[in-house]
């Protein structure tokens, strides 16, 4: 009986780590802002905004109206970005009310955060060294949703 409970008890676990083992395919510049136009989004080098960051080796930002900004940042490395990204999620954190809806989605190579707060949709995606984020009007979601789920971030 004891063998039993312990067969299933490792088919479980091996189940639940086993989602966290997925990886994802990194995304270019190009793809992204192929991607964005698209999807209506107009298309802009955003590499001014960093030009004293030297761990930055591109962003671009998709614009879609004034409140709607979908960027996309390649760093010159993992750790780079996973700091930039923890950054984020905190500003973000900080901004959750009562009610509010989080989502979180880890794997190998990736990790995606999203919240709906205040009428606002903030959403953080990273795979490896690059990281896609915004921080909207709930009005604006499917539309970033969609540029999200095309590049699978």
């Amino acid at each position: 009986m004891k063998k039993n409970y312990l067969i299933i008890f490792a088919i479980i676990l091996f189940t639940l780590c086993g989602c966290s083992n997925k990886s994802k395919e990194v995304k270019g510049i190009d793809e992204f802002n192929e991607i964005s136009v698209n999807n209506d989004f107009k298309v802009v080098d955003n590499m001014n905004s960093y030009e004293n960051i030297n761990y930055i080796d591109y962003a671009t930002l998709a614009v879609i109206d004034d409140d709607s900004n979908l960027e996309m940042v390649i760093y010159e490395s993992v750790d780079y970005a996973k700091e930039v990204q923890e950054n984020q999620i905190e500003n973000f954190a900080s901004r959750k009310s009562t009610g509010a809806t989080e989502k979180k989605d880890k794997g190998k190579n990736y990790y995606k955060y999203s919240l709906i707060s205040n009428n606002r949709y903030m959403v953080s995606s990273r795979v490896e060294n690059t990281l896609i984020f915004c921080n909207t009007s709930l009005s604006n979601k499917s539309s970033v949703d969609a540029i999200l789920e095309e590049l699978e971030y």
